[in-house]
């Protein structure tokens, strides 16, 4: 006695042994793809994503987030997407120590101690956390 198997329109059997599914290959499409291949768009599209964080991340902290997400979208892998957030990180410290320095309040903010490193470090780890977008984008 053989049994047949009504199945509706659309749904397949499944002739693979469970759990051995292959995830399918991640495609990117348009633009994107085009920027992530292409080293001057690339360049280019990072560096707005620079300036465009640091204008965001003087108005407002979750800029440096932004910041570190816009300059990590454009990166070939994830890895390179976080270093360049942390990069963004690093150059926003900068430029924040460069603007203290430029109204010679340096010395006043390093005397502060702990307040100041803490503003250094959250706008590193700002920009990191920002580039964790690259992994889901």
């Amino acid at each position: 006695m053989t049994a047949t198997l009504d199945l509706p329109s659309g749904v397949k059997m499944m002739t693979e042994p469970a759990g051995t599914e292959t995830q399918p290959e991640k495609q990117e499409v348009g633009l994107r793809k085009r920027i992530r291949s292409v080293a001057r768009y690339r360049y280019a599209a990072m560096a707005v994503g620079a300036v465009v964080g640091l204008a965001a991340a003087s108005q407002h902290w979750l800029g440096l987030i932004a910041g570190g997400a816009l300059v990590a979208l454009p990166a070939q892998t994830m890895v390179r997407g976080a270093v360049a957030g942390v990069a963004f990180g690093l150059i926003a410290a900068v430029s924040f120590v460069v603007v203290l320095w430029l109204g010679e309040f340096t010395t006043a903010a390093v005397a502060m101690g702990v307040p100041f490193w803490a503003a250094v470090g959250i706008g590193v780890g700002a920009g990191a956390v920002g580039a964790l977008a690259r992994g889901i984008i």
